[in-house]
């Protein structure tokens, strides 16, 4: 404890990696992967709330919003932040010369967040690796960027492809696509 407080024991490792293949001096493939893990011990039985895994938004699942994907296969229907102890993530982004401070890019991203543990009221947000495919969000899109050299501002559009909170048949969401089922997200930098 500390002034009568208890404080928070976990431990959160993250493993990143991104690959950078150069095509030509105006495009290139980039490939990212990551994956994280929350664990809570001694006085602690769960992860802060500050520092639990979130999915979906401007740098990762673009295609979904922000903290809405997951856990696992779990409904929202509440329309609250969803969270998780463990995250995996995957994207591959083609980045291309428009003209001289415009650049495009093209991206695919797949991912989710899962609890180590079964949580009553999140059912289906227990990680199971016999489940891992199924239970990837997957989504792509399109992104502008606009190259000021001192910074980059970014304007992606993304659209759902696999959806894990459906029901199991129906995950893949792609002859749905409308123009309202486009998600736009913005940002500063690129996302990896």
């Amino acid at each position: 404890q500390v002034l009568n407080t208890n404080y928070a024991q976990y431990v959160r490792p993250e493993l990143e990696y991104r690959y950078y293949h150069n095509l030509t001096s105006e495009s290139q493939f980039v490939y990212r992967a990551y994956g994280g893990l929350g664990y809570a011990y001694l006085n602690s039985d769960f992860v802060p709330y500050e520092k639990v895994f979130y999915s979906g938004g401007a740098n990762e699942l673009r295609a979904f919003n922000a903290r809405k994907v997951g856990p696992g296969s779990y409904r929202d229907t509440l329309n609250f932040e969803q969270f998780g102890d463990i995250k995996l993530n995957a994207n591959v982004e083609y980045r291309f010369d428009i003209v001289k401070k415009l650049k495009g890019a093209f991206f695919l991203d797949a991912g989710n967040v899962w609890f180590r543990e079964s949580i009553p009221n999140r059912p289906g947000g227990q990680f199971d690796l016999g489940n891992l495919l199924p239970e990837l969000a997957i989504g792509t899109g399109v992104g502008i960027r606009f190259d000021f050299t001192f910074f980059i501002f970014r304007i992606d559009g993304g659209i759902p492809l696999r959806d894990p909170s459906r029901d199991e048949g129906d995950r893949w969401v792609i002859d749905g696509v409308k123009f309202n089922t486009v998600i736009y997200n913005f940002g500063i930098g690129y996302p990896f």
